[in-house]
């Protein structure tokens, strides 16, 4: 079941170029059905105590706000992205604890209804070493460069398309995410992408019906 809970939110995050802290913080309020859009407004941060030697005490997940104020946004998805999370609401109950009021996390695990950033990456590496596809991990953030690379090499992008898409302020900062020299490295990436997390069957229509989203209090 690993493959069902981890596929859904690298697919998002390979569509839209998603922080996964902030994929991992978004709640069934942030998605737009209606209209295909998304409300990125916060993510999942380590929250650390510290002795007074500097030793860590502990750690917890907690959902705050999003890296820095530009980072809010609300991204138009394609309507494939939207049939990805309608799919995901549907079996979810299925293979994991996700819940669905309008606050609840949209995505969840075997476990919990909700994922701390180091477990969702541990998960997706030790996803990778049980397939065939000859990848033994993956650096999530990659997935951000490869997405501002294929846009860049639309004919009808620029720079600021990007900036919004990301969520970044400095023309600068969105450029670095720009590998101009290698189209060939995005789009391989892309490739080994769809490769080692293949589409899973998320609907098993004779065992779920999609549980309806909860009303606005």
């Amino acid at each position: 079941m690993g493959n069902q809970t981890v596929y859904p939110v690298v697919a998002l995050m390979s569509a839209t170029g998603m922080r996964t802290q902030e994929a991992l913080g978004l709640q069934w309020g942030d998605i737009d059905f209606e209209n295909a859009a998304i409300h990125i407004q916060r993510a999942v941060t380590e929250e650390i105590a510290w002795d007074s030697h500097g030793n860590k005490i502990s750690a917890k997940t907690i959902l705050g706000p999003t890296k820095n104020g530009s980072s809010e946004r609300k991204i138009a998805v394609p309507e494939g992205v939207i049939n990805l999370l309608r799919q995901w609401r549907e079996t979810a109950p299925l293979v994991s604890k996700t819940q669905f009021g309008e606050s609840d996390r949209v995505f969840g695990n075997s476990k919990s209804p909700s994922w701390t950033y180091a477990g969702f990456r541990s998960s997706v590496n030790r996803t990778l070493k049980n397939s065939d596809s000859g990848v033994d991990s993956l650096r999530l953030h990659r997935l951000r460069h490869t997405v501002a690379t294929m846009l860049s090499n639309e004919p009808d992008s620029n720079v600021f398309n990007i900036m919004q898409l990301l969520g970044h302020t400095q023309i600068k900062t969105a450029q670095k995410y720009i590998d101009n020299q290698t189209k060939e490295r995005a789009e391989k990436n892309r490739e080994l992408l769809g490769r080692y997390l293949p589409m899973v069957d998320f609907v098993d229509r004779k065992r779920s019906i999609a549980p309806k989203m909860a009303p606005k209090s």
